[in-house]
């Protein structure tokens, strides 16, 4: 019976997306509850990280040696959009779920359902791959789909930082777009070492990127943790959905055919919904056709996207 579990790839994606909500309910309440700031979150989430992995590294320490210098500048840029700003975006814009006026939980996961899109035009501007018009047509339609799902009545939307619904969807859209353009980056340099040896890099640029951004925002003094709380809840969002459901994604994702995992990835978003349904969260009639032609058009997107052939490129030294 046991056996028969490990072998239902799906399942286990399943379980990371459900995971990943349980991340952004941990993090929302970090904001809210424990009054830490977002880039205060992101650092401790990443030394947390880096300090778990660490046996594992150094051994893998001559892998740097594979590193050119334009992969070099690859990596940074990755630790840079994916792991910091993608982080802190994603982070900032959950203070608006879990505070007046209570954007609902969905709004900012749904929205992260574009990040295959700005992955292939990051893509297509860094490593020349090319944009189909079958991709462009869909894209338009997601972004289409984002942008209903962003104001709950359209006949009341105003772009203005008073708005919340603009300021939660703009958010979750730079934490999209940081997460899509670190994923062309990151093709750059795992040929060159392990995925393990990517993270590290990953976790310790993160961590100096962290401290010279609460620097700029002047939040320096906030470093240190001042409850249980706040560490409890740090270890859960690196250990659960952190660590754990990345590394129960990938072993469904080994075991299942690409076509099958977009759907078993939707998990995430629907997750996200029934959260905000069990908690008397409602939604417009606009949001509710957002939120279907969204899903729509990027599961195509997916589906057509992850049957391709491709290999990691190589950048030129």
């Amino acid at each position: 019976m046991f056996k028969k579990l490990l072998s239902i790839g799906p399942l286990f994606i399943v379980i990371a997306a459900v995971m990943w909500s349980l991340d952004g309910l941990l993090r929302g309440n970090l904001v809210e509850v424990y009054k830490l700031p977002p880039i205060i979150i992101v650092f401790w989430e990443h030394c947390i990280g880096l300090l778990l992995i660490l046996p594992w590294l150094w051994g893998r320490k001559s892998e740097l040696k594979n590193l050119s210098p334009k992969e070099w500048i690859a990596i940074i840029l990755v630790a840079l959009f994916s792991s910091t700003l993608g982080n802190l975006f994603y982070t900032q814009s959950l203070s608006k779920v879990f505070g007046p006026p209570f954007v609902p939980f969905s709004v900012v996961v749904l929205l992260q359902q574009t990040q295959p899109i700005w992955g292939i035009i990051a893509a297509a501007l860094l490593l020349k791959e090319k944009i189909t018009w079958k991709f462009s047509g869909l894209a338009i339609l997601a972004i289409l789909g984002a942008y209903l799902i962003s104001f709950k009545d359209l006949s009341a939307v105003t772009f203005s930082l008073d708005n919340a619904y603009f300021i939660t969807g703009g958010l979750a859209l730079l934490a999209a777009i940081s997460w899509g353009a670190g994923t062309a980056f990151s093709k750059c340099v795992l040929n060159k070492v392990s995925f393990m040896v990517a993270v590290g890099l990953r976790f310790s640029l993160a961590i100096i990127f962290s401290v010279i951004i609460a620097g700029f925002l002047g939040q320096w003094s906030q470093f240190a943790l001042t409850s249980f709380g706040q560490f409890q809840n740090l270890i859960y969002i690196t250990l659960l959905t952190g660590v754990t459901a990345m590394m129960l994604y990938y072993y469904g994702l080994k075991q299942t055919p690409s076509r099958v995992s977009s759907i078993a990835e939707l998990a995430w978003p629907a997750s996200a919904l029934i959260i905000d349904i069990l908690t008397g969260k409602q939604f417009s009639s606009t949001q509710i056709l957002g939120i279907a032609i969204l899903l729509l058009s990027t599961l195509i997107i997916a589906y057509t996207q992850k049957d391709k052939k491709f290999e990691i490129p190589v950048l030129e030294s």
